[in-house]
């Protein structure tokens, strides 16, 4: 295949604002398409070189699978083993132990299954995992595996390839527009919904659009290319709604440069020269080096980088990258002619031991817990309120694309007698932890807690909130539910505030939450709305580790606390909202606030287990209050 410059030029367009959109470079809020634009070039060049072979009667799966050995392994393995020695230093046990099931899941291109199971792309927890990234070569490599026997099958069926490929693409495209909204993070990470990306590359690769002979029209395209991606990269951000639809206008604006650059236009004129060139050939590498240290720099610094800092680090990845490239990628992608590197078995048995290495080192890692013996006891107990969370969220908690089933709603305590109320508790994940701990504290008065809690969802009528699964029609559900059900006289209502004040605004959230209380006022019900408390809005107890462990805490005074005025709006809003429709606020920054300022820590130990919810034990500070307002409310008693 003849080799075009300009292709490798727009390998440099997809990395560029992929690693400035990492490094924290808000400009380029949308720089995550370039891996988009990443698998149109590798759809088109992988389907180029296997149909070429299959048309020429000389196609070689040993052939293809060394190649792709030589191109992928060689700087993969060398950043594994490079993160792992980091991870090893500097990860606290528990992160060291999930890496260690990161890098075995990516030895064998599965982590983008792996990080679907655990993560979105987008949380706060991932952009701590160093092997993310990785991701993007799974999917690529599961294609690897299907392209060659889909192609070769359909050749000797004298099947069409355009035929073939178009129908793979607006299958796979329509499972992605289909899948988007309910199944966000499947949909982001998984072959099925990405393959029409790199099948738009295979169509231009098998001539699926007719040669393009004017060069007015050539131009045309290249440009309008170009520009979808630039909006892309400098239009969406982290709230689009990606892949799906979205994902259309970079993935066709890679197709249209790659579509129309045998007839040279200005655009892929431009990126054959060498500034171009010259990132596009270190891309690969440079891919795989910046995400570790960008997340090896936030992991030390605890606090987000600075623009300098974000700047060291993209300048230390370039020259990561260059040096791979030069040292590591090129020996085996061009070996001398008779030496070892030449051999294909020696590049088989380098791969096959290189990869045994990386997973032998990962079991280790991950089998021995991360080797807690490295930190001090002191950072094993603040890093463990991660987990103090309560011991049902799993099991009665809504989330992602489950729907609310009012057969599954769980009411604490189990073996409650039927002729006993129950207090139902409805609102997002903050939800959790407070029905579980209100359930406790009400449990000498013999009343049960049911938890209606949905992932993002809080508790309101007639509103949906953005990139949030039914969120309006889940509140229905729910609150029928309530309405119905004649044990329930008490409603305890809980929204993380600022989240959908900042997602809807101020104005539709307050009226929804008003809509709500006074639906259920009217159906009969006692209604408390639980008031704002403050969050950190970091991953607290484990930036309270890494500070203590690194012996930084001095420096990091955020992870303390906060002025408790910056609540005063939102519980003058409630305060409101009750006082016109009759129903009682319960503030939980009484108890976790004093003189002005709302802690995040006490003894030294984290009262959140995220970056926004109040840990089991914390919540159990609060829930005794919500449990005598409820019975005084009730006049004294259930």
């Amino acid at each position: 295949m003849k080799y075009r410059p300009d292709i490798d030029g727009l390998r440099a367009i997809a990395i560029i604002p992929v690693v400035l959109f990492h490094a924290g470079f808000d400009l380029f809020s949308g720089g995550y398409v370039g891996v988009d634009i990443f698998f149109v070039i590798s759809g088109y060049l992988i389907t180029k070189v296997i149909c070429d072979d299959i048309s020429a009667g000389g196609f070689s799966y040993a052939v293809f699978y060394e190649r792709r050995i030589r191109r992928i392994f060689p700087a993969l393995f060398a950043v594994s083993l490079f993160t792992a020695v980091l991870a090893a230093v500097l990860l606290l046990p528990d992160d060291l132990a999930l890496f260690g099931k990161s890098l075995l899941a990516t030895v064998v291109f599965a982590s983008n299954i792996f990080f679907y199971k655990i993560s979105g792309y987008f949380s706060p927890n991932a952009e701590l995992m160093p092997l993310l990234h990785t991701w993007s070569l799974a999917v690529e490599e599961q294609f690897y595996i299907v392209a060659p026997i889909v192609l070769a099958v359909s050749f000797r069926l004298k099947l069409g390839w355009r035929i073939v490929i178009a129908a793979g693409l607006v299958t796979s495209l329509a499972l992605s527009a289909y899948s988007v909204e309910d199944y966000a993070t499947a949909t982001f990470y998984l072959l099925p919904t990405r393959a029409w990306e790199l099948l738009a590359g295979s169509l231009v690769a098998v001539g699926g659009l007719p040669v393009i002979r004017n060069r007015a029209i050539a131009e045309g395209l290249s440009l309008l290319g170009l520009g979808l991606i630039l909006y892309a990269i400098f239009a969406y951000d982290r709230e689009t709604v990606f892949p799906g639809p979205a994902a259309v206008l970079p993935v066709l604006g890679a197709a249209l440069l790659i579509y129309a650059g045998p007839a040279r236009p200005l655009a892929s004129r431009l990126l054959s020269t060498r500034p171009f060139v010259g990132i596009g050939l270190i891309s690969y590498s440079l891919y795989l080096w910046h995400w570790p240290l960008i997340v090896f720099a936030n992991y030390y610094l605890i606090e987000p980088m600075t623009p300098v800092q974000g700047a060291a680090v993209v300048v230390a990845s370039l020259l990561a990258g260059y040096l791979s490239w030069r040292f590591v990628e090129a020996p085996f992608r061009r070996p001398p002619k008779g030496s070892r590197l030449a051999s294909r078995r020696t590049i088989f048995a380098m791969a096959w031991a290189g990869g045994a290495l990386l997973i032998g080192g990962s079991l280790v890692l991950w089998l021995n817990s991360g080797f807690p013996g490295r930190v001090s006891p002191q950072v094993i107990a603040i890093a463990a309120a991660a987990d103090d969370t309560s011991p049902f969220r799993q099991k009665c908690h809504v989330k992602e694309a489950r729907r609310f089933a009012p057969g599954e709603v769980c009411i604490f305590p189990d073996g409650l007698s039927p002729d006993r109320p129950i207090v139902a508790v409805i609102g997002d994940s903050h939800a959790v932890e407070l029905s579980y701990a209100l359930s406790q504290a009400l449990a000498a008065r013999d009343i049960g807690v049911a938890q209606l809690s949905s992932s993002a969802c809080p508790a309101m009528l007639g509103e949906e909130v953005p990139r949030v699964v039914k969120c309006l029609a889940q509140n229905d559900e729910r609150f029928r539910y309530v309405i119905d059900n004649p044990r329930i006289r008490d409603v305890v209502l809980v929204g993380y505030y600022q989240s959908v004040i900042g997602k809807i605004g101020a104005e539709r959230y307050y009226a929804a939450l008003e809509r709500a209380v006074s639906t259920l006022t009217k159906a009969g019900k006692r209604v408390i709305i639980e008031g704002p408390i403050l969050v950190p809005g970091v991953d607290h107890p484990l930036m309270l580790a890494r500070a203590t462990m690194f012996g930084r805490l001095a420096e990091v005074p955020a992870l303390s606390g906060a002025p408790a005025q910056s609540l005063d709006a939102i519980k003058t809003a409630i305060a409101a909202i009750a006082g016109r429709t009759g129903a009682e606020v319960y503030y939980p920054d009484r108890t976790l606030c004093q003189d002005g300022t709302c802690a995040f820590l006490r003894d030294g130990m984290s009262l959140y287990f995220d970056s926004y919810h109040l840990t089991m034990s914390a919540t159990r500070l609060i829930a005794p209050g919500l449990a005598g307002l409820i019975a005084t409310q009730a006049g004294g008693g259930l």
